[in-house]
């Protein structure tokens, strides 16, 4: 987090060239004298794809140097829709380096004489390679002939042939290619090309560059130059990303503390800008919000009480990426069923490096409550991820059984009217089972009181009543009734004591709740400890009018 804000309040054009000359020089590597990488060649300065290896893209981000690249987000389009780029990403670079160029004078190091390997070089821009390039004496008298001119240049010990280079890459340990030999063409630079990038997991990689000028290949004068191969490996960084980032959001909620844990569904992590740097590239941010949809008896609250609740989560490590974060929100809230809204997203400052297309947004974070840290800051892959009408119902009490009442009469005759009603201290999803058949008297195919039956015989029948509740337990009714009256043959033991104050158990998981079916149950066991702390696992931001739950209640889905 602190990258990208530094980067946002600090960092210039300028500033970020030096610190990218400083933290880049070790990640390049190769022999005296070496090869460098030209990533934005003559007449293709912007025909790189995606649009974010492009020399328009690389200088918005604010790298003014043509040898090296910032990181990018490339996809190969399996999930996100409309990307820039309707091919595989390429990337073409060529290399500088005297012995490709006509005329040029290289020292004997650049020749290969007393070539050792280095463990890195410096940048272009301190190396001289780009002046030493530079002199071409050829030509330097209009009415000489092409003999007379090379016979000069071998005379200056310049370069009369060029040299050929060959470009090998490898990403990881389980892919490298040999792109082959080349004849230096300045308007014709080698095609990077990543067509297996589909077969890559989501997440971030270096594709190792090296450039080799090949030993022999060349003439200074009638000199094969070099005398040994010459060689540079430069890493180019790029993040794979197929899908779109989204929000897994579960509640603890059958303890006497609610409390939702909201972590990635998707594996996406924060990477750095370039190898070294302190500055991020992109951000996972999660923002959840639930307000009340209605109370179980259908009043609103008297006024005071909040209705509201609200979290943002900014991602700003690959350690807080994995780990929940967990809201513990306080206040009195009402009973009853509450809206939920989730929203996912990216946050950058540098847009430009995430060629995703149209469909990826690239609008600021305008909400009002959006945490400072976010203020200025790129949403990008904006996903909505939860549909509306899903609410989630809570309570601030356990569960109960608390009655059910039938037929007054004792002797009941067949073919009579009668009628079943039952309390709960809870609320959620009721199911009826008349003799083992599925019952519902209501338009959602639930269950509800009054129950009104006809006895169709003086055989014994049995009705089973599901409350589902909000914390998504079963509480299990049984009744045999017959012409002799009825009988509660089964009911639910006291709940109160089986729950353990001191640990959260029960809930479920928000992206496995079904629309239209009994909730399933999921069995956790967390301590309130624990789950107070884990949210020094990323950064959570609340604004401080929403306060929100410390009471005994259960939660869920329904």
């Amino acid at each position: 987090m602190a990258g990208l804000r530094a980067h946002c309040l600090l960092c210039s054009v300028v500033l970020g060239f030096a610190v990218l000359s400083r933290a880049q020089a070790a990640a390049i590597s190769g022999t005296t004298c070496a090869p460098a990488p030209n990533f934005f060649p003559p007449g293709k300065e912007d025909s790189s794809l995606p649009p974010a290896w492009t020399q328009t893209a690389q200088e918005a981000a604010g790298n003014l140097l043509s040898d090296q690249l910032y990181t990018v987000v490339l996809t190969s389009n399996k999930n996100v829709p409309e990307i820039d780029a309707e091919g595989p990403p390429v990337l073409y670079v060529l290399p500088k380096h005297d012995l490709l160029t006509v005329g040029a004078t290289p020292s004997r190091a650049c020749m290969g004489y007393g070539a050792t390997v280095v463990a890195s070089r410096h940048l272009l821009s301190d190396a001289g390679s780009d002046t030493a390039a530079a002199a071409d004496t050829a030509g330097e008298d209009a009415d000489d002939t092409a003999a007379a001119a090379g016979r000069k240049l071998a005379q200056a010990g310049a370069v009369t042939v060029p040299a050929r280079f060959r470009v090998d890459i490898s990403i990881g340990k389980n892919y490298s290619k040999s792109l082959g030999e080349f004849k230096f063409n300045a308007t014709v630079p080698a095609a990077i090309t990543l067509n297996m990038l589909s077969n890559f997991t989501d997440g971030d990689y270096c594709m190792n560059i090296k450039l080799t000028i090949v030993a022999g290949s060349g003439l200074v004068g009638s000199l094969a130059v070099p005398v040994t191969d010459l060689h540079s490996t430069t890493q180019v960084c790029f993040y794979k990303l197929d899908a779109m980032p989204e929000a897994a959001v579960g509640f603890n909620t059958c303890g006497d503390t609610f409390s939702a844990n909201i972590t990635a569904a998707k594996n996406i992590t924060p990477v750095p800008l370039f190898p070294g740097s302190s500055e991020l590239l992109f951000m996972p941010v999660y923002r959840f919000e639930s307000d009340l949809n209605r109370t179980v008896d259908g009043s609103w609250p008297a006024g005071g009480a909040p209705a509201k609740m609200e979290q943002w989560v900014v991602v700003d490590s690959a350690a807080a990426a994995l780990k929940p974060a967990t809201y513990l929100p306080e206040g009195q809230y009402p009973d009853g069923f509450y809206n939920i809204r989730v929203e996912s997203s990216l946050a950058t400052q540098y847009p430009s490096l995430l060629s995703l297309g149209v469909a990826a947004g690239y609008d600021k974070y305008n909400e009002e409550s959006v945490p400072e840290a976010l203020a200025g800051l790129f949403k990008v892959l904006p996903n909505k991820q939860w549909p509306s009408g899903k609410v989630l119902g809570i309570q601030n009490e356990l569960t109960a059984f608390i009655s059910l009442d039938g037929p007054e009469l004792s002797a009941i005759p067949v073919n009579a009217e009668i009628s079943f009603n039952w309390k709960f201290d809870g609320f959620g999803k009721q199911y009826c089972w008349i003799d083992g058949l599925r019952y519902y008297n209501d338009a959602e195919f639930m269950c509800k009181q009054p129950l009104d039956l006809t006895l169709p015989n003086s055989k014994n029948h049995t009705l089973t009543i599901l409350l589902v509740d909000v914390c998504s337990k079963n509480y299990t009714v049984e009744v045999t009734y017959s012409t002799w009256g009825y009988a509660i043959t089964k009911a639910p033991k006291a709940t109160v004591a089986a729950i353990d104050s001191d640990s959260l158990t029960g809930g479920q998981t928000f992206d496995m709740v079904g629309v239209g079916v009994p909730l399933s149950s999921t069995s956790t066991k967390r301590s309130l400890n624990a789950a107070s702390t884990a949210s020094s696992t990323a950064l959570l931001f609340a604004p401080a009018v929403l306060a929100a739950l410390h009471v005994s209640r259960q939660a869920g889905l329904v």
